[in-house]
């Protein structure tokens, strides 16, 4: 971005941000007894003067984001500021389309990075390799993943790898994705969204357009990076016993959210919904999904390789070959 000397972040404006988070936080957050927490030590730290001197607004959030932290361990949550004013915020059904002109123009970003399909190719030893940077809506990505998935059809096992992958940018994206996986339409996640007290249910989709990948060993990678979305997509498939994790624990953001405009230049991403896996009724949030065989990041694919190669000749030697 250009360089230009940014305007002191009125007093004013830094007091109606640290009042407007604690009031989400304390109405809206997924958690409502760590979001009673966070908004008690914004309060601490506001009474004693901590954001007085702030008046960077880049500062002003990094602080606020630090604060928050330390209590909450939340890696969604984070506050933000922005150098032009922020459009107000209009009342309307949060599930309402946008209209056709900004979803062709989201459409075209995405397509610039193949959807988040960073590759797909066949390995030495007929394995299959898929390298995914994020996930998102089935209309979208429909024509990619079939494609990806067709280059992988005939080999003997899958690796996708989700160590550079941030999460998923549609509630649709990870169910349809796992529709290549599994067989039947299968029961994921429930999302339960506190400000409207509703519970949504997630699953997999029973059909997907192309060639599923089934009754094939599956190998995740992950790493630190492996974030939301991507990290629910490791944990249901670990926990369904239709993959195995190999590489690092991931982040640990679980709770889904959105930002938020609190004033003309300031934001926060909030958490608003909880996750609950269908198996095991928990998630990964601050924890992260540990992996099966647990080695770093750097080495995940070697790994995985080796157990391919020891699966394969435990199968030959049953089989007297």
């Amino acid at each position: 971005m250009p360089v230009w000397a940014q305007e002191a972040l009125p007093a004013e404006e830094r007091k109606a941000a640290v009042v407007g988070i604690v009031e989400r936080l304390r109405t809206e957050y997924s958690v409502p007894d760590l979001g009673e927490a966070m908004a008690a030590r914004l309060l601490e730290k506001a009474s004693q003067g901590a954001y007085a001197n702030l008046t960077n607004g880049e500062e002003f959030a990094a602080r606020l984001t630090k604060d928050l932290a330390e209590v909450g361990r939340d890696g969604h949550l984070r506050v933000r500021w922005s150098a032009k004013k922020l459009p107000p915020e209009t009342p309307g059904d949060a599930n309402a389309r946008p209209p056709a002109e900004e979803i062709a123009k989201f459409r075209a970003r995405q397509a610039e990075s193949n959807f988040g399909i960073a590759g797909a190719r066949v390995l030495d030893g007929n394995i299959g390799y898929i390298e995914t940077r994020y996930f998102t809506m089935p209309e979208f990505a429909a024509e990619t993943y079939a494609a990806a998935f067709q280059v992988v059809a005939n080999t003997e096992a899958l690796i996708i790898d989700l160590r550079a992958n941030r999460g998923s940018m549609s509630p649709d994206a990870i169910p349809f994705f796992s529709g290549y996986l599994l067989r039947d339409a299968t029961h994921l996640i429930d999302m339960y969204w506190r400000p409207t007290g509703k519970t949504r249910q997630s699953w997999s989709y029973a059909w997907v357009p192309g060639r599923r990948y089934l009754e094939k060993p599956v190998y995740l990678l992950t790493s630190q990076r492996t974030f939301s979305g991507a990290e629910e997509f490791a944990y249901d498939l670990k926990h369904l016993k239709r993959a195995t994790v190999v590489g690092e624990t991931t982040g640990g953001g679980a709770n889904p959210g959105g930002p938020q405009r609190v004033t003309d230049h300031i934001s926060v991403w909030l958490p608003v919904g909880r996750v609950s896996n269908a198996v095991t009724g928990g998630n990964w949030e601050g924890v992260g999904v540990k992996p099966d065989v647990e080695v770093p990041a750097a080495e995940a694919l070697d790994a995985a390789l080796r157990l391919i190669g020891e699966r394969r000749k435990a199968a030959g030697a049953q089989s007297g070959r």
